[in-house]
């Protein structure tokens, strides 16, 4: 019973390289259940694949921001004049090319 638990484990489980792999595909919404549960069990596992999943996400989210929901994602009460937006936007983008 046991060696059959220990086999089913190691085609569970994954390393790093295939779980950051998994994370980079998530994000493109693309993983089957199988990759899904796999993944799970990893980041469960893993501080540092974890921490890499939320920065990853964050950093998605951070790439999606457009002047239309700039305003949305802001938690500040200042609000930005488009123009403001637009500028910021430009450096952002400028920054991310080089």
């Amino acid at each position: 019973m046991k060696k059959i638990f220990v086999k089913i484990m190691d085609k569970l489980m994954l390393d790093c390289n295939q779980a950051t792999f998994l994370v980079s595909k998530k994000l493109d919404g693309k993983l089957s259940l199988i990759e899904k549960i796999r993944l799970k069990l990893h980041l469960m596992n893993c501080k540092f694949c974890y921490t890499f999943n939320v920065q990853s996400e964050k950093i998605d989210e951070i790439l999606k921001i457009t002047p239309d929901n700039l305003q949305k994602k802001c938690r500040h009460t200042v609000h930005l004049s488009d123009k403001t937006k637009k500028k910021i936007l430009k450096e952002v983008n400028q920054s991310a090319d080089n």
